[in-house]
């Protein structure tokens, strides 16, 4: 019967590259990792934030813009979709007529230039990437758990009771990556070896 809370991990995917590649989340000091301007123009921040998720399972610019694209319109053209979704679609349109979502991805990779490499490996290779992320948000679910807090986890957000809201979010802020599953060191492994284990 007690009224709930839920608390975000934000820019959760991104913040486990950085854990993965550099010890640390992406560096608070820089704002915004989803933040970009080209050419004078403000990129939407749902346009960065697609271009980089989709880059965990793609091998190429032009398959990551691709799929961006054909993922707003899947959304958009449901029966049942939300404004923000057509809205959204709209906006990605409007944006990459005049820059192509190729152009917008090769300045994110250069903004993330120390994760660079973790991305355009394929699906296998991406999965891995969401399992280092369910892994950070398993580290707080852990801590938790061991602290006697009830917690349901949504994706990378966290429901506990509106009492633990400040407990969670120092947790989310000062939580580390741990590699128990050894998953990281995968990074070391050619390709085509990743793909057989």
């Amino acid at each position: 019967g007690d009224k709930t809370v839920e608390i975000d991990l934000e820019a959760s995917h991104i913040n486990a590259m950085y854990e993965v590649a550099t010890g640390k989340p992406y560096p608070k000091e820089y704002g915004d990792p989803y933040r970009l301007v080209i050419d004078g123009r403000s990129v939407p921040r749902h346009i960065a934030k697609n271009l980089l998720s989709f880059s965990q399972g793609a091998y190429s610019d032009i398959g990551v813009s691709q799929r961006v694209g054909r993922s707003y319109k899947k959304k958009a053209n449901k029966k049942d979709a939300k404004q923000k979704d057509i809205d959204n679609l709209d906006e990605w349109k409007r944006f990459t007529k005049k820059t192509p979502g190729t152009k917008i991805h090769k300045v994110l990779m250069m903004k993330h230039y120390q994760v660079k490499d973790y991305y355009l490996r394929g699906k296998q290779y991406g999965d891995m990437i969401s399992g280092w992320e369910a892994d950070l948000v398993f580290e707080v679910v852990m801590e938790l758990t061991n602290r006697g807090v009830a917690c349901l986890t949504v994706y990378d957000s966290f429901i506990v009771q509106s009492k633990y809201e400040d407990l969670v979010k120092d947790l989310v802020k000062n939580t580390r990556f741990i590699n128990r599953r050894n998953l990281a060191n995968l990074l070391e492994v050619d390709k085509e070896v990743a793909f057989t284990l």
